[in-house]
């Protein structure tokens, strides 16, 4: 999810696909792609978190 000059990470992606190609329905679906990965990497940490506190 994160890079440098020269990785091309998911959020330029999506960005380069409405600008350039004006692909909508490619971008649409990459952002739901990065929405579910944000959301399975929260609901890991608030489960570990759990764990952990217990």
């Amino acid at each position: 999810m994160l890079g440098g000059n020269n990785a091309l990470v998911l959020p330029q992606t999506i960005i380069m696909q409405v600008q350039r190609r004006a692909d909508v329905p490619m971008a649409a679906a990459l952002s739901v792609i990065l929405m579910l990965l944000v959301l399975a990497a929260y609901l890991l940490l608030a489960r570990w978190l759990t764990a952990v506190r217990r």
